[in-house]
């Protein structure tokens, strides 16, 4: 397969996500340049050409006429990647300025609105997947018409990630209220500062019952790409992200995931986040992310890098046809991108060393494994990280644990 390799990629978000989503593509033989708001851990990285751009939810305008200018500068149109939700509204919104001078496979416009907004995507769903039972809360006053048909306990998150993020809390998906009373004295704070929220039906099961399907469709909704995972560790416990992940072998789950994404006609990458209901055994959805997921390169690591797959179909050539894979892949090749490698593991050991207790850390740590952003053919992306010591001190606890374990 003859490949041009002359275009180059732009990444936007430099923390863990688009470090991996660089790494694979550079190691594959890409130019890559990452854009962030400011200078984080992917700057360091020997792929990664970096640069400060204006931020994207609060200077829109600038943040577009920014990569206007940077596309004119190029000799080849480059293809976007997205892996913050941060640029997803406003590339999206502006799609039609910039493919005259960038190269990328979106989802639809309709379908990115319908996603950035929590309580749209529920609706998206509801009639073809299992829910929890959902509400929306613009003010205090829906406490009081809405409190009384919600089911306990419930889970609390942002109806929109942005927002969240930015005045709530970066790391914590949401909050657990047990009861009416816990579900006033929580929602209420939050919705005085003008945050919109969902409340949903809590899933009952462990944080292990959390699974992701993690899929790359063609532009014309094709199925190139699927990679399953299930989490081992969540950061806060119970209502964060995934500090220990697990490749797996899961048919239902990937047939699940698939099979949605291509009813709603699908294009682009994204990945859908299930949890396994204690009470009956049905995997429920409880959200789609139209972009790169932060665990990105244990995909890589296990042998599909749907970052070079992007970079294929969104520069039109041709992505080699899983049902002729020969099993073999190489620098300039995704390999066959429906069979990888189970059992292995993706670590923040940050996260995971706040996480769990010192005797379980064996178990959860050994086997096959990647880091979050230590590499060893590119190490100073995890070295410029901030309380660099202190993340020294984390690996040499996390390598003795695991040699004594």
């Amino acid at each position: 397969m003859d490949i041009d390799f002359t275009y180059p990629a732009v990444v936007f978000g430099t923390y863990e996500t688009g470090l991996g989503v660089a790494r694979a593509l550079g190691k594959a033989g890409i130019h890559v340049h990452g854009m962030d708001v400011k200078k984080e851990i992917g700057f360091y990285s020997k792929f990664v050409h970096g640069q400060i751009c204006p931020h994207p939810v609060k200077e829109e305008g600038r943040f577009i006429d920014h990569l206007v200018s940077f596309g004119k500068i190029l000799d080849q149109k480059s293809v976007l990647f997205v892996t913050s939700d941060n640029f997803i509204p406003a590339i999206s919104r502006n799609r039609d300025i910039l493919q005259d001078y960038f190269q990328f496979n979106l989802p639809s416009a309709e379908i990115l609105n319908n996603t950035v907004n929590k309580f749209n995507q529920y609706h998206l769903f509801k009639d073809i997947a299992n829910l929890p039972l959902t509400f929306q809360m613009e003010s205090p006053g829906d406490l009081d018409i809405i409190g009384g048909q919600v089911l306990f306990p419930a889970f609390i998150k942002g109806r929109e990630v942005q927002s969240w993020r930015s005045r709530i809390n970066g790391r914590t998906k949401g909050f657990i209220a047990r009861d009416k009373d816990e579900l006033f004295r929580i929602a209420n704070p939050i919705l005085q500062k003008g945050i919109p929220v969902i409340v949903q039906d809590l899933i009952p099961g462990p944080d292990t019952n959390h699974y992701k399907y993690c899929g790359y469709f063609s532009l014309t909704g094709k199925c190139l790409a699927s990679f399953t995972l299930q989490k081992k560790l969540q950061f806060p416990r119970h209502s964060g992200v995934g500090a220990i992940v697990e490749s797996c072998n899961y048919p239902e789950l990937e047939e699940l995931g698939r099979s949605l994404l291509e009813t709603i006609s699908y294009t682009g990458i994204g990945s859908i986040e299930f949890k396994l209901d204690a009470r009956d055994g049905k995997l429920k959805l409880i959200e789609l992310n139209p972009r790169y997921w932060q665990q990105i390169s244990l995909a890589t690591a296990c042998g599909i890098n749907f970052p070079f797959i992007d970079y294929l179909e969104s520069t039109r050539q041709q992505v080699k046809d899983h049902d002729q894979d020969d099993g073999k892949s190489c620098q300039s090749d995704p390999g066959n991108s429906f069979t990888f490698k189970t059992g292995v593991k993706w670590i923040n050991y940050l996260m995971a060393m706040q996480s769990v207790d010192r005797s379980a850390w064996s178990s959860l740590t050994q086997g096959p494994r990647v880091f979050s952003d230590f590499a060893a053919d590119d190490p100073l992306p995890a070295m410029n990280k901030i309380r660099f010591w202190k993340k020294i001190s984390v690996f040499l606890k996390f390598i003795f644990c695991s040699r004594k374990g």
